[in-house]
């Protein structure tokens, strides 16, 4: 069961989180999922995005908050471990 549902808001880990957690290629991996947070995704660091679609083995699809988005912002699949916790 997904945490998040279509029209949630995520916000994405912080620009510092990423500095201290990339490996020498750009990548943050983790320990308990084969996706990665690449290079290119930094760009959105700090920012809030909406679940656009949540695939069926549980990753996200994220639009801006208007309900568009770039190509780019589309393609990537991210997780859960990449937003920030719901305070």
């Amino acid at each position: 069961m997904s945490k998040y549902k279509i029209g949630d808001k995520v916000r994405i880990k912080s620009i510092e989180w990423y500095n201290q957690n990339k490996d020498s290629f750009g990548l943050v991996l983790s320990d308990n999922d084969t996706n990665v947070f690449c290079y290119n995704m930094q760009k959105h660091c700090g920012e809030e995005l909406t679940v656009r679609h949540i695939s069926e083995n549980g990753r996200y699809v994220l639009t801006d908050n208007e309900g568009s988005g770039t190509r780019e912002l589309y393609m990537w699949s991210w997780s859960e471990w990449m937003f920030e916790e719901r305070k």
